[in-house]
C-alpha cells in the first residue's frame, strides 16, 4: 500500500487540529496545555513552568556556546496579552503593574498545526540515529488559540519525542503509522488510531 503522506507523515488536516483533542480549554492530549503539562518540574505548576520559559526570551542566553540577544518583544506579544485574558492579573495596559503573573494555560496561544511523523531521523548520522520520532507543532496566535478568530503570528513550537529504541521497534514503528493510510477519511476511527499511536510515545 502507498504511503498517504497527508495521513501517516505530516498529518494538518483541519478535522485533526480541530478535534477536541487538540483544545486547549479541555486539556486535549494533542494540546499544547497538555505539553506543558508533561514538561513541568516537580514542584512547579504548569503555567509557572511556561512562564518562566516564555520570559527567558527577554533574557541574554547562552545556547550552546553562542550568545543569544533578548528577543524583548515577548512581553508585549505573547505574555501581556495572555496575562490580561486573567482578570484577577489586574495588569495595567502593559503588564509593567500586575496583581499576579498567572497564565491561564487554558487560554493559551499556542495552537496546533501539525503532527509529524519523522521515522527518517532513525536513519540520520546525529546523536539521535537509530531512533524515529513524532513531533507537535504549534503556531503562536494572537489571542487564545481555541478561538478561529486568533490569527498566526510569526513564531512556532515544535516538541519533539523520542521512539523506542531496538532494530525491532523501528519496522514496528514504521508500520503502525503506515497503518494511518488504511483510513479513506480523517474520521473518528482515523484519530483515535493516531490518539493510540501518540500516547503510547
Amino acid at each position: 500500500m502507498a504511503v498517504d503522506t497527508a495521513k501517516e507523515l505530516v498529518i494538518t488536516d483541519d478535522s485533526v487540529l480541530h478535534d477536541d483533542r487538540a483544545m486547549n480549554r479541555s486539556d486535549g492530549t494533542w494540546s499544547f496545555r497538555a505539553r506543558m503539562r508533561e514538561l513541568a518540574p516537580p514542584g512547579v505548576t504548569p503555567a509557572q513552568a511556561t512562564y518562566e520559559w516564555l520570559a527567558s526570551y527577554g533574557r541574554l542566553q547562552r545556547i550552546n556556546g553562542f550568545d543569544v540577544a533578548p528577543r524583548t518583544e515577548v512581553n508585549r506579544l505573547v505574555l501581556c496579552p495572555w496575562m490580561k485574558r486573567t482578570p484577577a492579573n489586574a495588569c495595567n495596559e502593559d503588564c509593567s503593574t500586575c496583581a499576579a503573573n498567572e497564565l491561564d494555560l487554558a487560554e493559551s496561544p499556542f495552537r496546533l498545526v501539525a503532527i509529524a511523523n519523522r521515522t527518517d531521523t532513525a536513519l540520520t548520522n546525529s546523536d539521535y540515529a537509530g531512533r524515529a520520532q513524532a513531533r507537535l507543532v504549534y503556531t503562536l496566535v494572537d489571542g487564545a488559540a481555541d478561538d478561529d478568530a486568533s490569527k498566526p503570528m510569526r513564531m512556532s513550537v515544535i516538541f519533539e519525542y523520542l521512539q523506542p529504541e531496538s532494530d525491532e521497534a523501528l519496522p514496528k514503528i514504521a508500520r503502525t503509522w503506515h497503518q494511518l493510510s488504511t483510513f479513506p477519511t480523517f474520521d473518528e476511527p482515523y484519530k483515535a488510531k493516531l490518539a493510540e499511536i501518540m500516547g503510547a510515545i
